[in-house]
């Protein structure tokens, strides 16, 4: 069962295409594969998905139906394994106990940590709020990285906890994840690229300034 918040058309996006291209290799290779969403049901009248498309809205229900709701899937459609595609914990905490957990980091964790001082000095203030973050971001860095990270790193530990893996797109990111979430089982943590279906030619790589 791949998770995501919106229903998995691929145009609308990178995570939708990654997951629909993984789950049609995965039904080629004989697995039964569903989709759910939680937002924009409205999304799923008009287009015919790959796999069973679910939605359970439990932004809008009570903890406890969200809880029957999903259990009710999980046993109906026979699902032993769920792909969470959002680091977040708003659907995963409804699972039933013994569904194994993978959770996929799509983008770069703690991506507040590639904004320096530099770059801070050279973005321009657009108003007095802003220039006055952008004073104290630049007097007190600290502060500015706890602002922007120390949510996230809460969702993340809770994701982490409550999954079997946590795929990122690179290992390189491991270690900014350890450094924000010291206390986490470093084992959980795995890597794969993102799949690439275009055909490269390595022979002729000449490359055309073409849009």
């Amino acid at each position: 069962l791949f998770v995501f918040d919106e229903p998995i058309i691929p145009s609308r996006g990178g995570v939708q295409r990654v997951t629909d291209l993984l789950a049609c290799e995965l039904t080629f290779r004989g697995h039964s594969v569903f989709y759910l969403s939680y937002r924009f049901p409205e999304l799923m009248a008009s287009y015919k998905f790959s796999c069973t498309q679910l939605f359970v809205d439990i932004f809008r229900q009570s903890d406890d139906k969200n809880k029957a709701d999903i259990s009710r899937i999980i046993s109906e459609y026979k699902i032993d394994c769920v792909i969470n595609q959002l680091i977040k914990d708003d659907f995963i905490k409804y699972l039933p106990v013994g569904v194994k957990i993978i959770s996929v980091c799509h983008v770069q964790p703690f991506c507040y940590d590639n904004i320096t001082r530099e770059r801070i000095w050279k973005t321009n203030a657009q108003n007095s709020r802003q220039l006055l973050f952008k004073i104290s971001s630049l007097l007190l860095p600290k502060l500015q990285e706890w602002f922007h990270n120390h949510g996230v790193a809460d969702e993340y530990k809770k994701v982490i906890d409550k999954s079997e893996r946590v795929c990122f797109i690179s290992d390189k990111f491991f270690e900014r994840v350890f450094r924000h979430i010291p206390d986490i089982n470093k084992d959980k943590l795995c890597a794969i690229n993102n799949p690439n279906t275009f055909f490269v030619d390595k022979a002729n790589n000449t490359k055309e300034n073409i849009m």
